[in-house]
Parts: structure tokens; C-alpha cells; sequence
């Protein structure tokens, strides 16, 4: 039975973007046979079609990337070439293995991929509607103006933290963000822009949090408290306001589906 995958070990099928595929070095594993060889598989079957591409530096939020994307991976100090497949890639390849474990793992991966296109697309048409609602409109125009004041404290705090000592304070443009989305939010789909699948509530609890950001960061600069500090002290804050609100989910499914 398929279920959310725990560990990188455990993962079929993940998402990037638009990109949904599935990695060499599982279907390797998975079909019990030496990655060497469904390296060469692949990339016999890329010199065999010319309309197949694969490419070492395609973007994976690309739409229109190639079935193939080959990347450099590392293993016990060694490098080794791998592929990122999508649906069309990894049956152009599994039909070339006829061991057991293959036809057994081939129906699971057929079935990861279709599980994790068909929450991709609606979350697609969830974002699609809401750009199509007047007041989800209104709503979402009102928010940018709040999340302008809180970008613009987070980059005055990583201007303090640089100044103090930091050598990865523009990390905290990325961090706080994501702290502040894992504190409110179940997130089940990785998406582009969350606050554009965020129903109004969602909205709203968001452009609260952006203020709370802003002012517990400008409160504690003003008091020359230490940055690390500042952070934690952020962190703290959004974490009160959950326990008062409460969690919501956001739409969608796994990034990524396992066995």
C-alpha cells in the first residue's frame, strides 16, 4: 500500500516544479538490478531517439523540460552519473527489464506517478479558481501591501545580522518564510507561491503573521538584541499566535510518494 515517504530511501516519486519524476538510482534498487545498467539502458535509449533529450543543467520547474535529466551525484566519496525521469522516461525504461522484482515495481511506480500528477493538476486548477474570484482578488492584493512590510524588515534584519557577525544572514529572507508557513499551515503540496492556493481565511491569518514579523523584528533591533536571538524571538511569536488560531491545511498531496 502506498503511503508518505518518511526517508529519501523510501521515495518513488517526488515533484520539482512542474517536473514529476522518478530517480535512476531507486528503479535500480527497486528492479534489483546494478544501477550501472539502468544508466546504460537509459542512455541508449536517449542516443536511439533523437526526440528524447537529456540534458545536464535543465531547469526542473520548466514545463517543458526532457523526459531525461541527467545530474552528477556523489556516493561514498565516488561521483557517478544518475537520471530524474518523468512518467514517459521511466516506461520507455522499465519495459526493458524483465526480472520479477521489474514487473512488480513497475505497476507501484505507475501508480506513484499517476497519485502524484493528479494532486499536482488540482492544486493547479484550486490556484487557477482563485484568480478567477473577485474577492480572493481583493484579498490577496490586500496581503501583498503586508507582505511588503514584512520583507522589507526581514531585509533590514539581514543587513543587522551581516553587520554582527553573520555570514549566512541572507539565508533568513528563505527561513522565515518557511518557519512562519510549517508553524501555520499542514502543507502536503509543494507549490510556487503558497499564499496563491491559500483560501481568504488563509489570507488573512498570513497578513497577520507578515505584521507580527515585522514588529518583533523591529522591536528587538531597536533594542540591539543579539540576531540569533531575533530569530528565535520570531519564531516564538508565530508560534503563539498558532496556539490561539490554530493550524490550517493547505490543499493537495504528498511532494513526494513512497512505499
Amino acid at each position: 500500500m502506498e503511503k508518505i515517504a518518511r526517508k529519501k530511501d523510501d521515495l518513488l516519486v517526488a515533484t520539482d516544479g512542474g517536473f514529476i519524476f522518478c530517480d535512476s538510482r531507486m528503479v535500480a534498487s527497486k528492479f534489483e538490478v546494478q544501477h550501472a545498467k539502468v544508466i546504460r539502458t537509459i542512455e541508449l535509449v536517449i542516443s536511439r531517439n533523437n526526440e528524447i533529450k537529456g540534458d545536464l543543467k535543465a531547469p526542473l520547474n520548466n514545463e517543458f523540460a526532457p523526459n531525461f535529466i541527467r545530474y552528477e551525484s556523489e556516493y561514498r566519496k565516488q561521483k557517478f552519473t544518475a537520471y530524474r525521469m518523468n512518467r514517459t522516461a521511466f516506461s520507455l525504461i522499465a519495459m526493458r527489464f524483465e526480472t520479477p522484482a521489474a514487473f512488480r515495481w513497475q505497476v507501484l511506480f505507475a501508480q506513484a506517478f499517476l497519485k502524484l500528477e493528479t494532486e499536482y493538476h488540482r492544486l493547479r486548477m484550486i490556484a487557477r479558481h482563485n484568480h478567477q474570484d473577485a474577492e480572493w482578488i481583493e484579498k490577496r492584493e490586500a496581503g501583498k501591501q503586508f507582505r511588503r512590510i514584512g520583507t522589507d524588515m526581514i531585509k533590514k534584519f539581514v543587513e543587522y545580522s551581516f553587520e554582527r557577525g553573520s555570514s549566512n544572514a541572507g539565508r533568513y529572507y528563505g527561513n522565515i518564510t518557511r518557519m512562519s508557513n510549517k508553524a501555520l499551515f499542514d502543507i502536503h503540496q509543494k507549490v510556487g507561491n503558497l499564499r496563491d492556493v491559500c483560501n481568504i481565511n488563509q489570507l488573512e491569518i498570513v497578513k497577520v503573521v507578515d505584521v507580527i514579523i515585522a514588529r518583533a523584528i523591529e522591536t528587538d533591533m531597536a533594542a540591539n538584541v543579539p540576531y540569533k536571538t531575533i530569530f528565535k524571538n520570531v519564531k516564538a511569536k508565530i508560534e503563539q499566535f498558532v496556539e490561539l488560531y490554530g493550524r490550517s491545511e493547505i490543499p493537495g498531496s504528498t511532494l513526494q510518494i513512497g512505499m
